[in-house]
């Protein structure tokens, strides 16, 4: 009886440690997501241009007509009129991450954690200081990185920067035109720059948080929960408004924004924008990796890695189109 109820043990034991798990459900669209995701002040439906290739893991909106993205093989190509001062493509690294500042500067952070500019016609030089960063955020002229002590340096155009804020470590850089900023080790907002504008944002949404994002007049800010809060330079917190889980089909993990448009993602890929904070419309039901707001639209990577441009203008918008 005894070597019977072995054998049996035996066998369930092996049957249960074969069989396959069942599946993860797949998430779940949110609801409307099927409608147009972006109607401006043209109130339109706008125009939308899909990457001929896939194999893209990250794209950038460089300035009111470019972009650049950065491929799986460590390549970077840009697009549109906006970035004519970057070389395409650019082969000589194999990069990891991208940023640009508020005139289309693009700086990028290689393998070994070194950065390197293509500067614009507009902006100061920006010679990056030996790394290894961890992460690089663009601003108005400059751009900041971030060590793996926490330590941030800082270059191009610096007469604004604050070195008491400077002296300090922090978990995250934030940045976007009128606003180099970060988060201390316990998640507050600082401002990297001595501007009334961006210190009167920082005081009244201290945090904690773990993202902020920032463009001229709009704030982005992440909690821990995934709820974003909109603060713009007048708003005040009570006044603040919201975008929690529940309203775009779960927590947000990431934030971009530029002018006038902010976007999210969630951690089930569904993206979500916003115009200055108020008309929310989800994007058609797809999913996403990464997402960049730009003037009148977003460019995204698709999670078959292909890169999505949208943009809403009276006028053709073909210099959108990725290659």
């Amino acid at each position: 009886m005894r070597t019977t109820l072995f054998w049996i043990g035996l066998l369930l034991a092996t049957v249960g440690c074969d069989a396959d798990p069942a599946p993860p459900d797949p998430p779940s669209a949110p609801e409307g997501c099927d409608q147009p995701f972006y109607r401006g002040a043209f109130a339109v439906d706008p125009q939308t241009f899909v990457s001929s290739e896939d194999g893209w893991v990250e794209v950038v909106a460089g300035s009111s007509v470019g972009a650049c993205g950065l491929r799986e093989d460590g390549r970077i190509e840009c697009w549109g009129g906006g970035l004519d001062h970057v070389p395409d493509p650019i082969e000589d690294r194999r990069y990891v991450q991208l940023t640009v500042t508020a005139s289309g500067s693009l700086c990028a952070l290689d393998e070994d954690g070194e950065a390197r500019c293509w500067v614009s016609r507009t902006d100061p030089p920006l010679d990056p200081p030996p790394g290894p960063f961890l992460e690089l955020a663009g601003h108005d002229d400059g751009v900041c990185g971030r060590r793996a002590d926490g330590m941030v340096l800082c270059w191009g155009d610096t007469d604004a920067l604050n070195p008491e804020a400077l002296a300090e470590p922090y978990a995250a850089l934030c940045g976007g035109p009128h606003g180099a900023c970060g988060l201390s080790l316990d998640g507050t907002l600082r401002c990297l720059e001595e501007t009334e504008v961006c210190e009167t944002w920082a005081n009244r949404f201290p945090g904690p948080w773990v993202a902020a994002a920032r463009s001229y007049d709009t704030g982005m800010l992440l909690d821990a929960e995934g709820s974003v809060t909109f603060a713009l330079d007048n708003t005040l917190p009570e006044n603040a408004r919201v975008v929690t889980p529940e309203r775009v089909g779960g927590p947000t993990v990431a934030i971009s924004v530029m002018m006038d448009l902010s976007c999210g993602l969630t951690d089930g890929g569904w993206l979500w924008c916003q115009e200055r904070g108020w008309d929310y419309t989800p994007l058609p039901c797809e999913t996403f990796t990464q997402v960049s707001a730009w003037y009148w639209g977003a460019c995204a990577v698709r999670t078959d890695g292909h890169v999505v441009c949208w943009g809403v203008d009276p006028d053709p918008l073909d210099y959108l189109a990725p290659p």
